[in-house]
């Protein structure tokens, strides 16, 4: 079994050679991110932590859904079934969680060189209209 500290050397490495992109594209993912504490200190890091996006260009029923993705990663990685490796569809994210991950990642797959600044962009604005109802909800939970 492979460790954060190994998966996120080889996601580096995959980088640099081109091979992720490939295996993203061929899987239908247009944006890979590496985010949480892996992107920092894989060594100290419980899990490698990914977030994607799916390629829109493709038919529906060929888009992968979060099983296919994180099953691909597992075999090509070697990694046990949630032991190591955790993913999130930037897609279907709620406003926060996309937000996070988006502000605080490292950007491994972009092909279009511009997914990643819009999903990012559009996080931000989605987290700051939408900061009023977190308010209310913490107000209304405190009383």
């Amino acid at each position: 079994m492979s460790t954060p500290t190994e998966i996120v050397a080889r996601l580096r490495s995959e980088v640099k050679d081109g091979s992720l992109e490939s295996f993203c594209l061929e899987l239908g993912i247009d944006l890979l991110v590496l985010f949480g504490s892996a992107r920092t200190d894989a060594h100290s890091a419980g899990d490698v932590d990914l977030a994607y996006s799916v390629d829109f260009s493709r038919p529906k029923e060929d888009r992968p859904n979060l099983l296919d993705v994180a099953t691909a990663f597992y075999v090509r990685y070697g990694v046990d079934a949630g032991d190591t490796m955790d993913f999130m569809n930037l897609d279907l994210a709620d406003d926060v969680a996309r937000y996070e991950a988006l502000q605080k990642c490292e950007l491994l797959v972009d092909p279009s060189n511009s997914k990643y600044g819009n999903l990012q962009m559009m996080a931000a604005r989605e987290y700051i209209n939408t900061a009023y109802r977190r308010e209310y909800a913490l107000r209304s939970l405190a009383s």
